[in-house]
């Protein structure tokens, strides 16, 4: 968390790095600092490397972007199951940038998707993962367990993103030969 200049404007960043049961907390204390130190003129939200996690933090996460709309589709055999924004959108009129990499999946795809779909937020870095599939744990008997697709994801747009990712639109990778973070940097020009 923090705030990043480009100019006279002034950004501000979070990095989330997974959706647990903390991450709802973290996130709204993070927020809390960005806009109590400073007036914003944006926002780069960071999900490089974020594996994904619990789906009802991601909607908690995606509805401070907008008030209405869906996040994710959850689409099974025989159902389908828009989630929609929880409404509160508290962060409706600063413009977004989210970084992503081939290490963001999962729960982070769906907000990085349902933020370009619904607010037309930028992504910039690589493109995503791919992990469109929802999954349950059947217990064995003999300890073990089962994992078994049982929906997919569908992104705002309709896009199913499995084994595919998503694409950036502005695609930059971080030199690691050099100290700074050429993904953050191209971010800010964004603004």
């Amino acid at each position: 968390m923090g705030l990043l200049k480009n100019g006279d404007k002034t950004i501000g960043y979070i990095r989330v790095s997974t959706f647990n049961e903390r991450t709802k907390d973290e996130w709204d204390s993070a927020v809390k600092d960005i806009l109590t130190q400073s007036e914003i003129d944006g926002l780069i939200i960071d999900f490089r490397n974020n594996p994904g996690g619990l789906l009802e933090r991601a909607i908690e996460l995606a509805s401070d972007f907008f008030a209405k709309g869906v996040v994710v589709t959850q689409q099974g055999r025989y159902t389908n199951k828009p989630f929609q924004s929880m409404g509160t959108a508290r962060l409706a009129n600063y413009p977004v940038v989210v970084l992503v990499n081939k290490g963001s999946a999962s729960a982070s795809e769906i907000v990085a998707g349902a933020l370009r779909d619904q607010i037309k937020a930028k992504l910039v870095g690589e493109k995503t993962f791919g992990k469109g599939t929802v999954q349950d744990r059947i217990e064995l008997n003999n300890g073990g367990a089962l994992h078994v697709t049982i929906a997919k994801w569908l992104l705002p747009g309709g896009a199913w993103i499995h084994h595919e990712g998503i694409p950036v639109d502005v695609e930059v990778k971080d030199n690691l030969d050099t100290p700074e973070d050429e993904v953050i940097l191209e971010a800010v020009k964004q603004f």
